[in-house]
């Protein structure tokens, strides 16, 4: 800018032609646009969220398993063991549940840094036939609250690379004898699915690179 007023003062000082002068400030003026749009520290934006650039997603159609496992990484995160001991605590209060035992995952299911909880049920008070239920817990400042109940859920559960809407989509089994049990991708569309078995599409195959969460054998603990 001071630079620029210098030069006004002088070309009107000496009554250079009109043109001569345009031309030297328009120069003067794009050197110093490219000058800011270099500055970083100007305009308050700075190059730290390239770190935190959201998770690889891979559309339904993808079909390069080498790409898809060389791009995953693990949605597995940790989190506030308290906070999260704490929501359950409510969650049960509010279904009036108590009894029955459960497993507790720390997943980044949409890649924005912070860990949802996924906490799958199991006993006879939270399960029937067709599978048990599975919450999803979101962070929030004041702790974890319920975002999401899915009825239905039998484990293996997964994540799949595919995503939805900006969310991984989660891999279940769901059904019985009776109406044939299955492997469904439950897709977030405003939200996960309430019940599982109400997902009609079969998966004839899981996609490859999907990261296990709860596998089929694994033990869950009683309720704290």
């Amino acid at each position: 800018m001071f630079v620029y007023r210098f030069c006004m003062r002088r070309c009107v000082g000496l009554m250079a032609p009109f043109k001569s002068c345009s031309l030297l400030l328009a120069g003067l003026a794009l050197l110093g646009l490219s000058g800011c749009s270099n500055n970083n520290g100007g305009n308050g934006l700075t190059n730290d969220t390239a770190s935190n650039s959201p998770i690889k997603l891979f559309g339904e159609t993808s079909t390069d398993k080498q790409a898809m496992a060389a791009e995953m990484r693990s949605v597995k995160t940790s989190i506030n063991q308290a906070d999260l001991k704490k929501a359950i605590h409510r969650y049960r209060i509010t279904t009036k549940i108590t009894g029955g035992a459960q497993q507790i995952v720390g997943v980044d299911l949409n890649g924005d840094g912070q860990g949802e909880a996924l906490v799958y049920f199991e006993g006879a008070e939270w399960c029937i036939s067709t599978g048990c239920r599975m919450v999803l817990f979101s962070k929030t400042p004041n702790g974890f609250r319920n975002m999401a109940t899915i009825q239905r859920v039998k484990k293996p559960v997964m994540v799949s690379p595919h995503g939805t809407s900006g969310w991984r989509d989660l891999i279940v089994r769901t059904g019985n004898a009776g109406i044939g049990e299955r492997s469904v991708a439950l897709k977030f569309k405003g939200n996960y699915p309430a019940n599982a078995t109400m997902v009609q599409e079969k998966l004839a195959e899981l996609p490859p690179a999907s990261e296990v969460l709860f596998p089929a054998s694994a033990v869950a603990v009683g309720a704290n």
